[in-house]
């Protein structure tokens, strides 16, 4: 693993474009929205991985879009630079639903709005991402050592596994 300053940037760390997020200093700004495509709020990532949403955000069912529109093959991950590498890695939109918690619940949103749309969960290797996976009903890909998300994947293998083990 890289050694890098304290102020480096998240995206920077993990290895990811912003695709749509913004640099706010240090901090990585990701734009949150709702199930209309409103947004309603954001997640802050401070370069030591320490991420806070807006005071008060609803939530439940929120997400984050990355490289869309929500169309064909799309991906499913739980946190924003999962999402990312996903998206980077496979050239398909991802979509991050903030936790393991409201994965199931993104899911059922997007099977809502975007019916004509294959989703597929890139699902992190742990117990909440396998059990948050398998709720959705929907196909799932975990990275094969237990405890890695495909983030951790992409930094060790690079892009060309990640699409490899997502197809």
């Amino acid at each position: 693993v890289p050694d890098f300053p304290d102020y480096t940037p998240y995206h920077t760390r993990k290895g990811v474009e912003l695709n749509g997020a913004l640099l706010d200093g240090s901090d990585v700004i990701v734009p949150i929205i709702d199930a209309n495509g409103h947004k309603i709020g954001t997640q802050t990532i401070k370069p030591n991985g320490d991420k806070r949403f807006t005071k008060g955000l609803a939530k439940e069912g929120a997400f984050g879009v990355l490289n869309g529109p929500l169309e064909g093959t799309c991906y499913i991950a739980e946190g924003w630079a999962t999402a990312a590498s996903v998206s980077q890695s496979t050239g398909r939109p991802a979509v991050f639903a903030l936790d393991a918690g409201n994965l199931p619940k993104v899911a059922k949103v997007l099977a809502e709005i975007r019916p004509e749309a294959q989703f597929i969960v890139a699902a992190d290797n742990d117990e909440p991402g396998i059990k948050a996976a398998k709720e959705t009903g929907l196909l799932y890909v975990a990275p094969s050592r237990q405890g890695d998300d495909w983030n951790d994947v992409f930094v060790a293998l690079g892009p060309t596994a990640v699409a490899a083990k997502l197809k």
